[in-house]
């Protein structure tokens, strides 16, 4: 993996420097979650898988970091519980849908950013983007295991992804964003609408591996 800190940083001017410095926190807030559900996986190949899912967020966080002038300034992350409970006593499968959702949100806006013309910009968010691509096979295959073995944990995870598309919403307004960078010139006009199709997509084939296609 190509060193976060050889791409060009960004001048303190860039347009771009508020969504990075929220994608990094983002990334940072996703790893920590991940790790939270590694604690409570049912079988130690997820727990694994989870570990270095965690670890790959890490490292996605420092690369949109690298990218910005003042580094110091975006180190902090805030706590972030997901939705309907705490994290404490949030099943296995709710956790990972929640954390999920809020992984792929970032990686929805990775979709449009990679449209941009800053190399920069648009290197890395295409290279995370294509490293989120393990994850989301990961989280599909696990939600189609769970369904498989039980239709009613399906059926309560679609419903649960709904709620988690509207928590991500509320801590993580992205598409505003991308628009704000759109009307800027930073980004073309279609970038925000690659960003919806990238989301419906997804969705669709959770929805499918939850045995609910069509339903909501």
């Amino acid at each position: 993996m190509p060193d976060p800190g050889s791409e060009r940083p960004l001048s303190s001017e860039s347009g771009f420097a508020e969504m990075l410095s929220v994608l990094a926190r983002t990334k940072r807030v996703t790893a920590q979650l991940y790790l939270e559900c590694a604690a409570g996986a049912p079988h130690s190949a997820s727990r694994i898988a989870l570990q270095q899912i965690a670890e790959d967020e890490r490292l996605h966080a420092s690369q949109f970091a690298a990218l910005l002038p003042d580094k110091s300034a975006h180190d902090a992350s805030v706590p972030i519980t997901p939705p309907g409970c705490s994290v404490n006593d949030q099943d296995w499968a709710s956790m990972l849908m929640a954390v999920f959702a809020l992984d792929q949100a970032v990686t929805g806006a990775l979709v449009a950013l990679a449209q941009t013309t800053d190399p920069a910009v648009a290197q890395t968010a295409r290279r995370v983007a294509s490293e989120e691509q393990a994850h989301a096979e990961f989280a599909v295959q696990s939600f189609q295991a769970l369904a498989d073995a039980d239709a009613a944990v399906g059926r309560r995870l679609a419903h649960e992804m709904v709620e988690a598309r509207d928590w991500v919403r509320s801590i993580f307004p992205r598409r505003q964003m991308l628009l704000t960078l759109s009307t800027a010139g930073l980004l073309p006009a279609g970038a925000p609408q690659a960003h919806d199709t990238f989301l419906a997509s997804l969705g669709d084939r959770i929805q499918e591996a939850l045995g609910v296609l069509g339903e909501f």
